[in-house]
């Protein structure tokens, strides 16, 4: 080989190296995705679980649920 062949094949070496040091999944970051999947999981049920029922409680579908929300409103204004 010629010295531009040999340094371009030194080039693309290096850059392969690179991808792979980058795309090798640890342990630790298995982990971490776990746990942030997780977290927004219970993050996302929350708050579907919230504004289903609040949208419901605008209807009139949940009765009893109307007078919790509204004790709650007015706790928190005279809190606030």
């Amino acid at each position: 080989m010629d010295q531009e062949t040999q340094a371009e094949a030194k080039k693309v070496e290096k850059l392969l190296d690179e991808i792979k040091e980058n795309t090798t999944i640890r342990p630790t970051r298995n982990f971490m995705n776990g746990v942030l999947q997780g977290a927004g999981i219970v993050v996302g049920t929350i708050v579907g679980i919230a504004l289903i029922g609040w949208l419901l409680s605008i209807f009139g579908v949940i009765p009893g649920f109307n007078i919790i929300v509204n004790n709650l409103t007015d706790i928190l204004k005279n809190r606030y």
